[in-house]
């Protein structure tokens, strides 16, 4: 599965910048770049990202963990990959307790590059594919409590008795006309139908 995205590449190495904006430009459809960490918390201010490529140690005030520390507090989705020539334990690890997906040593090849943009993109489309669902399923749970709300207000209502009895012949459901009638006990759910009669 292709999945497609947006992607920022944070990094002070023109050629590098430029370089994998032509390389992914093709198959993925946006890639913005940024030359330094602050111009790249900027971009991320002003745009939502789903993938970011992020040097490590880059000239001004703000670092490559800084941008990701920025990248994921507004975003806790957001894929974010270091690219390093630091490719140290110490930083890979560092990056990772930070919230990064991937770290990429440079230099890399191009299929290093694809491959680890892939598998970021998939991860950010199945988390946020599976936050949708669960919304989806909260927003359905509640309409239907609503609907057995509103259900049971009109057999609530009603002059005729209407007890509910399942397969196992228990009681599900008797509305207060029923229990009157039947001279049922108040709470009757739960009960074999037999015995409450009885």
């Amino acid at each position: 599965m292709t999945v497609r995205g947006k992607l920022l590449v944070i990094d002070d190495e023109e050629g590098i910048r430029r370089g994998i904006q032509r390389m992914l430009t093709h198959e993925w459809q946006q890639v913005a770049t940024a030359d330094n960490g602050q111009t790249g918390i900027d971009a991320l201010r002003a745009e939502t990202f789903d993938l970011l490529l992020v040097d490590l140690k880059m000239p001004g005030a703000v670092d490559g963990l800084g941008v990701i520390k920025e990248a994921l507090e507004r975003d806790p989705d957001v894929i974010a990959v270091v690219i390093s020539a630091y490719a140290t334990l110490e930083a890979a690890v560092q990056a990772t307790r930070m919230g990064a997906y991937d770290f990429l040593a440079k230099p890399f090849t191009p299929e290093e590059l694809k491959i680890t943009v892939q598998k970021g993109l998939e991860r950010r489309y199945l988390v946020l594919e599976r936050k949708r669902l669960m919304e989806e399923r909260e927003r359905n749970l509640l309409e239907l409590s609503k609907e057995r709300g509103r259900s049971k207000s009109v057999v609530n209502s009603m002059a005729d008795g209407v007890v509910v009895i399942n397969q196992q012949g228990v009681i599900v459901y008797a509305n207060p006309m029923a229990r009157e009638l039947l001279r049922l006990e108040s709470s009757p759910e739960g009960t074999p139908y037999a015995e409450a009669l009885g």
